[in-house]
C-alpha cells in the first residue's frame, strides 16, 4: 500500500511539473514569434556612471556621507553613445539637485532615504539634462549611507 502511495505521488509530481514546463517553454516560443513578428528585438544597453559621493550637512556640519552609483538605461548603443558625451553635465546637475534635496532631509524618512523618491529625481533630471527620449530609465545599482 505504502509503495502505491509513494509511485501515485511521484507520478502527480511528475505530471505537475512537467506541463509547467511545457507551458513554459510555449510561452516562451511565443515571445519569440511575437519579436520575430515585429522584426526587432529590442536592445537595451547600460551606461554606468562614476561613483557620486555627496555630504549631506545640517547644522552640526556633517551628518551623514551618502554614495551612490547610477546606471542610465537606454535602448540602444547610439543612445548609450549620447549618455557618455553628457555624463559630466548630467553628474553635475544629480549633485546640485540632490545636494540642495538631501541636505533639506526632504527625501529622508527616520535618517533613511526614500529611494523611490531619490530614482524618480534622479529619472526627471535625466529627462531635463539628455531630453526626451535618450534614456528609458535610471537604476541605482549602489546607494549607501554612512554617519558623520
Amino acid at each position: 500500500m505504502a509503495l502505491l502511495l509513494l509511485g501515485g505521488g511521484g507520478f502527480g509530481a511528475y505530471m505537475y511539473f512537467g506541463q509547467n514546463k511545457a507551458e513554459a517553454a510555449v510561452g516562451d516560443e511565443v515571445v519569440a514569434e511575437e519579436e520575430a513578428a515585429e522584426g526587432e528585438v529590442k536592445e537595451i544597453t547600460y551606461v554606468e556612471m562614476m561613483p557620486i559621493i555627496l555630504p549631506i550637512i545640517d547644522r552640526d556640519g556633517i551628518s551623514q556621507t551618502i554614495s551612490m552609483v547610477v546606471s542610465v538605461q537606454v535602448p540602444n548603443e547610439a543612445k548609450a553613445e549620447e549618455v557618455r558625451q553628457n555624463m559630466p553635465r548630467l553628474a553635475d546637475a544629480y549633485l546640485s539637485d540632490m545636494y540642495g534635496t538631501l541636505s533639506k532631509q526632504a527625501s529622508m524618512e527616520g535618517g533613511v532615504i526614500k529611494v523611490s523618491m531619490l530614482k524618480e529625481r534622479l529619472n526627471s533630471i535625466t529627462k531635463k539634462v539628455l531630453g526626451e527620449g535618450v534614456a528609458d530609465d535610471v537604476l541605482l545599482q549602489v546607494l549607501q549611507q554612512h554617519k558623520g
